[in-house]
């Protein structure tokens, strides 16, 4: 895990924004994503073209990079990215 640094051109941390960073290299990892193109708002199947079962498979991968555990009435409503931030931060893995 990164250490949490402040982002150019902000002031303070802000941990949406660090988590933002560290979901976006996640899914240009492991479901090959440009992290360039990986906006708050884009929708995981049609903006970023990811299929189903990664879709299905992201709340595990977020676990593991996290280190954090989501319910899965949360892994279900992981449509966005701005979905998965928020339930990274919600489950406890901004620090």
């Amino acid at each position: 895990m990164t250490e949490n640094r402040e982002p150019r051109g902000e002031r303070g941390w802000h941990p949406e924004r660090s988590v933002f960073e560290l979901v976006c290299a996640l899914l240009a990892s492991k479901f090959d994503v440009s992290a360039e193109g990986v906006r708050l708002e884009s929708v995981l199947a049609t903006d970023l073209g990811i299929d189903w079962i990664d879709v299905e498979d992201l709340p595990l991968a977020l676990e593991e990079a996290f280190e954090i555990d989501i319910p899965n009435a949360d892994a279900q409503g992981i449509t966005t990215v701005e979905d998965a931030v928020k339930c990274v931060i919600r489950c406890g893995g901004h620090s």
